[in-house]
């Protein structure tokens, strides 16, 4: 549970990361809808800007909300919950790694790069909280659970 409590922490430092640093990261975005569009209208390019931002700053909440909220209802032993945050957990590294390399600065280092950091840093500790999650120890923990019920 410990791995998807981490998670979800890295996930909100990533979020405030990118809250913090959202008038670089739009100027980024809106640079890359220029350069596909140029002849694109400035408003309409701000407006792709803005919801690009929006769209990766309320996945990785998202992501960090569900994966919390079920690690704590599979605490206390709910056996959907795990299952659940298996699928959501697979889904939720792939959203992640998706917006990291949305919210990319090439023209740094990923250390340098702190919401691309902290997204990879929150993916790597999903995959390995849901690695454990599916060892046989965790598994026979669930079995009884259930069996006492």
């Amino acid at each position: 549970m410990w791995l998807w409590v981490a998670s979800a922490v890295a996930a909100l430092v990533a979020a405030l990361a990118l809250w913090l640093g959202q008038e670089a990261l739009r100027t980024r975005l809106a640079a890359a809808v220029v350069e596909q569009d140029p002849a694109r209208a400035a408003d309409v390019v701000a407006d792709a800007a803005r919801y690009a931002f929006l769209a990766a700053f309320g996945s990785v909440l998202l992501v960090a909300a569900i994966h919390l909220t079920l690690a704590l209802l599979m605490r206390v032993g709910r056996v959907w919950a795990r299952n659940l945050l298996v699928l959501t957990g697979a889904v939720g590294i792939a959203v992640v790694v998706l917006v990291q390399e949305v919210v990319a600065d090439r023209a740094g280092s990923v250390l340098s790069d702190l919401p691309r950091a902290a997204l990879l840093v929150q993916a790597a500790l999903a995959l390995a909280a849901l690695v454990a999650l599916l060892l046989p120890g965790p598994r026979r923990w669930f079995r009884r659970a259930r069996a006492l019920v």
